[in-house]
């Protein structure tokens, strides 16, 4: 994405940012005239380009067909910026999934140790104004009490207290998960939920 900077006065240059890189820029016409000029840095048959334009968006997209010419011929591919925000939450070390339930069949319920879990994290869970309705991503790192605990079955129990606690919708909705052990993490459990970025998933 192009970014057009500022003029600090009527004649100033109007600079084209992609990124760190300058790509080119636009000036107004000089006194007595009534033609921009256009000059790129970066063009497809590996020269500078010049031109004039009647107006501003001319001359802009005389820079913009230029970059996008350069990016074609290159084989390149923007990179898309990912602004989505995370939601971080730092709570107890969930238990193992083997430890939510208690019984079988008719009889299986949540344990103590799973309800007594979920009220402790309650205490650090701030659930956003809305839940997460849409497929979302999860990254979590623990710290790792002792080598006999595996860390695959501690994302189950994770995904139910958020949406016990309406941070998502229904864990259902979970398109990617990553957790892992982390020493020195400065707490027991670190974890941050995103929606997905669109058309990543559907």
């Amino acid at each position: 994405m192009i970014v057009w900077s500022e003029p600090n006065y009527a004649l100033d240059w109007r600079v084209a940012w992609v990124g760190t890189v300058r790509i080119g820029y636009i000036n107004p016409p000089s006194p007595g005239g009534n033609m921009w000029q256009w000059h790129t840095w970066i063009a497809s048959g590996g020269f500078s380009g010049r031109g004039l334009a009647l107006d501003e968006d001319s001359a802009k997209w005389a820079v913009t067909d230029a970059w996008q010419r350069f990016m074609e011929a290159a084989g390149l591919q923007p990179v898309r910026r990912d602004d989505r925000p995370w939601l971080r939450f730092r709570l107890p070390l969930p238990p193992s999934i083997w430890d939510m339930y208690t019984g079988w069949g008719e009889n299986r319920r949540k344990s103590k140790v799973y309800k007594r879990w979920v009220t402790d994290a309650g205490w650090f869970v701030k659930p956003p104004a809305v839940p997460i309705t849409k497929p979302f991503d999860i990254v979590i790192a623990m710290e790792r009490p002792h080598g006999l605990m595996d860390v695959d079955n501690r994302l189950k129990p994770f995904l139910d207290c958020l949406q016990h606690y309406k941070v998502i919708k229904n864990d259902n909705r979970c398109e990617s998960a990553a957790i892992r052990w982390q020493a020195d993490l400065g707490h027991e459990c670190i974890a941050e939920v995103r929606e997905c970025l669109e058309g990543v998933a559907a």
